[in-house]
């Protein structure tokens, strides 16, 4: 038995040392917020280790001390995110093409998703809701969501989250004012980062970053951003925002511009010589006749192994994807995406 035990801790040791070994592949010159990690500088990927600032783990990744150290613009971290994050509680009555996520947005945040897709509805009484589409409200309000960011935010400052709003019904400045109203309300304005611009981490830990996808804001102002279905708009002096967003598709040429749109984000996300570059990738896709429960989570797949095959080719060091925003995620599609932030043992 003991022979055995001692077996069993050789080879695990024998694996932490080959995931933690091998030369960097990336040139600095062509990826200058991408160095390789210091000596002695922690970047293992979750289940975590205790950090300098305390434990972490794939709730609370933002935590570990390559992140700290560096202070890396969000445009150099790949962010995991959801598309139509707030969706999960479409049930039987509505449209099952409605429905985009499995679990609730506490849920979303606690797997490590620190991109939300939120889609606002408003009828000028009620308070605003997340919606999507003609299937209307998804029995949840804008409240509720804010009031779950901010707690998961009280409980780990440590991280910080994307809202990216849009007006679902073109609803115009009533609903831009519906929500600013709550944004800036007593419960959640020391929560809001609404400068318009994308942030270092340390700036803006503990933080709900406030983006929108319509027009001029009413009380506060947050990053105006579009996502062309495939190209590059101007977000304000030397930054950039690179979309991929076409999503009436088949399912092989969804995939097509998800590696294009990924490969692209791997060689220039992030700061290259004075230019920021935000990349932003949805996956989601139907063709003919949504099926978001079936599509998502074979594309999620697919993206899963696109990630390992690319982090194993550069000797498991980290790589820069991007946001990528999908379907239907599990614990290890959110997993897959917030490793590439760390030396993996792939």
């Amino acid at each position: 038995m003991l022979y055995f035990k001692n077996l069993f801790f050789i080879i695990v040791a024998s694996l932490f040392i080959i995931g933690c070994s091998g030369d960097n592949s990336f040139d600095e010159a062509d990826f200058d917020d991408m160095a390789p990690p210091s000596s002695g500088e922690s970047i293992n990927p979750p289940p975590f280790l205790e950090g300098e600032h305390g434990d972490y783990s794939s709730t609370n990744w933002m935590n570990a001390p390559n992140f700290w150290s560096r202070n890396q613009s969000l445009a150099s971290i790949t962010l995991p995110g959801t598309h139509n994050s707030g969706t999960s509680n479409y049930g039987p009555g509505w449209a099952p093409t409605a429905k985009c996520q499995e679990v609730n947005i506490n849920k979303q945040l606690e797997w490590g998703v620190r991109f939300l897709d939120l889609r606002i509805g408003f009828d000028g009484k009620s308070d605003p809701q997340i919606c999507h589409g003609k299937a209307g409200h998804a029995n949840r309000t804008l409240n509720q969501v804010l009031l779950g960011v901010r707690n998961f935010l009280a409980r780990y400052p440590s991280e910080c989250v994307v809202l990216c709003f849009d007006d679902e019904y073109n609803a115009g400045q009533k609903i831009i004012n519906a929500i600013e109203r709550l944004l800036y309300s007593n419960d959640y304005k020391n929560y809001v980062y609404d400068k318009p611009e994308v942030p270092h981490l340390n700036d803006v830990r503990g933080k709900m970053i406030y983006w929108r996808r319509y027009g001029n804001s009413g009380i506060g102002s947050g990053l105006k951003v579009s996502f062309p279905k495939f190209g590059e708009v101007k977000l304000y002096a030397n930054a950039y925002l690179h979309s991929q967003d076409n999503y009436l598709c088949t399912g092989e040429k969804k995939y097509s511009y998800i590696v294009e749109s990924l490969n692209y984000a791997l060689y220039n996300a992030g700061i290259k010589s004075g230019r920021l570059n935000l990349c932003v990738c949805f996956t989601s896709y139907y063709n003919t006749v949504p099926a978001p429960w079936s599509d998502g989570p074979r594309m999620n797949k697919r993206v899963n192994n696109y990630i390992v095959d690319k982090q194993r080719s550069n000797g498991n060091y980290p790589i820069n994807l991007g946001i990528i925003a999908s379907d239907y995620v599990s614990s290890n599609d959110v997993h897959k995406v917030l490793c590439t932030n760390f030396l993996t043992d792939y």
